[in-house]
């Protein structure tokens, strides 16, 4: 941080210079153009301040490939997630060791990463959270540290926001740690959804020959991203959480898969010709950027009855036909039915039927019905509630 702000500051400074040396040369520059020379230049001061801020930020971030494929890259809050249901952030910790007369007798240098990967469990409010800890010491010769990490989620009309379930304890050799798990289950408190916003990270430890119990030394650090949990509202007699904060991508309906390829194509054209849902990244997160335009989830059966039959209309107008068994699918409730009219956006979308003015394409029956698993499995997986913001990437 203070090489992003003194790098700032000189690019600030030598930028104002130079704009005021450029403003102060009268024999080239008329009054009546001089406004138009100092706003380009103060411009690309300004944009050269951004650019070189956000590459220090790039640079400062850490690789820890070694902990998991989720921390690639360790990040800030700003970009520590990784999708809906990965994340990595890390803390940095200097840890004093007394022994049990309380004397001093070494000191443990801990980096604690904390991540989750997208092999999430489904449909719980049992949520795993898991560590590993890269150490080392003042004294390598010195007794060792141990620790037993947790969340603390704080409390909500006097109970509890969380129960630990399964919480372990690793030792601190020198080095990178194995990997440990702490299992917390979310109170939803007769709620159907609610955003856990004060997850906080700590730990209690202790030197190796005492044992790590809730009332020995502990640390406390920052908290993890908002974890939102739904009870059947992203399907009936379902629960789960996700990240809120990161955008809900389907990436599962691809031209390289054969069973879903038609599909695939007719998303890709329909993206190209401007219909919503596109998903483009931001350059240094997840976050979608300005070019994205996104798709809303509906579940209205009516409203998606409407929204296909919308579309069988245009089918038949188009290709005289249309499969007998089409029917509203992409909804995880919705049979799965054959049927050779494609349409996007999706009838299970508020952007779908006369709204965008669908696009419809004659494909495989049992590539749309494969299509329209996959979506319901993703509205599933990733908690995409009525009403919520989703998009499509296809590769």
């Amino acid at each position: 941080m203070n090489k992003f702000i003194y790098i700032s500051s000189a690019l600030l400074c030598l930028s104002i210079g130079q704009a005021t040396y450029a403003t102060n040369e009268p024999n080239h520059i008329s009054a009546s153009n001089e406004n138009n020379v100092k706003n380009p230049i103060l411009l690309g001061a300004l944009n050269t301040i951004i650019t070189t801020a956000q590459a220090v930020q790039l640079w400062s971030e850490e690789s820890a490939p070694d902990v998991s494929p989720a921390c690639e890259v360790v990040g800030q809050p700003n970009n520590r997630l990784r999708s809906r249901n990965s994340f990595c952030q890390n803390f940095d910790k200097t840890l004093d060791l007394y022994d049990e007369q309380g004397a001093y007798v070494n000191t443990a240098h801990v980096i604690g990463y904390a991540y989750t990967d997208d092999d999430q469990p489904t449909n719980t409010l049992d949520w795993p959270l898991k560590f590993k800890f890269r150490t080392t010491y003042t004294n390598p010769a010195g007794p060792l540290a141990q620790i037993s990490p947790f969340l603390e989620c704080g409390t909500a009309d006097n109970d509890n926001l969380c129960t630990t379930l399964v919480r372990s304890t690793t030792i601190l050799n020198p080095g990178l740690s194995g990997e440990i798990q702490v299992v917390t289950r979310l109170n939803m408190r007769g709620l159907n959804k609610y955003t856990f916003d004060t997850m906080e990270l700590r730990a209690n430890y202790s030197v190796l020959s005492q044992p790590v119990e809730a009332s020995t030394h502990y640390l406390i650090d920052s908290n993890i991203p908002a974890l939102r949990c739904d009870v059947n509202l992203a399907r009936s007699n379902s629960k789960g959480c996700i990240f809120e904060e990161a955008p809900a991508v389907l990436t599962r309906i691809s031209i390289y898969d054969p069973d879903v390829d038609e599909s695939a194509l007719h998303i890709r054209d329909a993206l190209a010709s401007g219909k919503p849902g596109l998903y483009v990244s931001e350059d240094y997160n997840i976050q979608p950027n300005w070019q994205s335009s996104p798709l809303t989830r509906l579940r209205d059966i009516s409203a998606r009855t409407q929204n296909r039959k919308y579309s069988l209309d245009k089918c038949l107008a188009q290709y005289n036909s249309y499969s007998p068994t089409c029917a509203p699918s992409g909804d995880p409730e919705d049979p799965e039915v054959n049927c050779d009219c494609d349409e996007y956006p999706f009838a299970a979308t508020n952007e779908g039927g006369e709204s965008s003015d669908a696009s419809v394409r004659k494909i495989d029956p049992s590539d749309n019905r494969r299509a329209g698993a996959y979506l319901g499995a993703f509205f599933t997986q990733q908690r995409v509630i009525d009403g919520e913001k989703f998009y499509i990437k296809v590769e």
